[in-house]
């Protein structure tokens, strides 16, 4: 299986999306591991492509699957670029819109029922190509962004408003691996160093407000 994306549900729990060998493509794979890696255990993975207008949910740990309409069709988007958990049953969805000079269009819903059904949240700052959205709690979620420079947006009311928590003037080397362990404790890497970049990794602990750079 080639991965695509990780989710940590847990401190042990996880799914990794991605790619496996198949007769018919679309290939979509779906793995979980309860020991934090450990073993993984394959789940029945929707007949899409990774790529397109399907939001595609669980409750049951991955055994059955529903599908809802993207509302990032509603707009002149290209397929949505990440979702994120941010209750039980709520997630919220980033779509990214039309591009220019390193920028794009970027556009949050919100949704209280798994994707049922969306509402359109805030608007955040164009500068950066896509982006990558996460949720410490249902209030608080950082965008990850970059092209010319690199950006972490953060909201704190539930993604109604939007500012910039970080910048970094490194030329777009970008970010890797954001994610919340806690409803406050957060984890980032700027400038993977698989990528030939600076590999640092960043520490939040109020949500996503404020950043620290960790030494080794």
């Amino acid at each position: 299986m080639l991965a695509t994306s990780v989710t940590f549900v847990s401190a042990q729990g996880a799914f990794v999306l991605g790619t496996a060998p198949c007769l018919n493509a679309p290939c979509m794979s779906i793995v979980r591991t309860l020991d934090r890696g450990a073993s993984w255990r394959g789940l029945p993975a929707p007949v899409v492509p990774l790529s397109g207008h399907d939001v595609v949910v669980t409750s049951d740990g991955g055994l059955t699957i529903t599908r809802h309409l993207s509302p990032c069709t509603t707009a002149a988007s290209t397929p949505e670029s990440s979702v994120a958990v941010i209750a039980p049953d709520g997630l919220a969805l980033l779509c990214i819109g039309q591009g220019f000079t390193g920028h794009t269009v970027k556009t949050v819903y919100t949704s209280g029922d798994l994707g049922a059904t969306w509402v359109k949240t805030g608007v955040p700052g164009t500068a950066g190509d896509g982006g990558t959205i996460a949720a410490a709690n249902p209030r608080q979620l950082v965008i990850a962004t970059a092209s010319a420079a690199s950006w972490l947006y953060y909201s704190g009311n539930g993604a109604a408003q939007w500012q910039t928590a970080v910048t970094e003037l490194d030329g777009g080397q970008g970010w890797a691996d954001l994610g919340f362990t806690t409803a406050s404790d957060g984890v980032v890497i700027h400038g993977p160093a698989a990528r030939g970049f600076v590999g640092q990794l960043l520490l939040t602990a109020d949500g996503g407000l404020t950043w620290r750079r960790v030494s080794f």
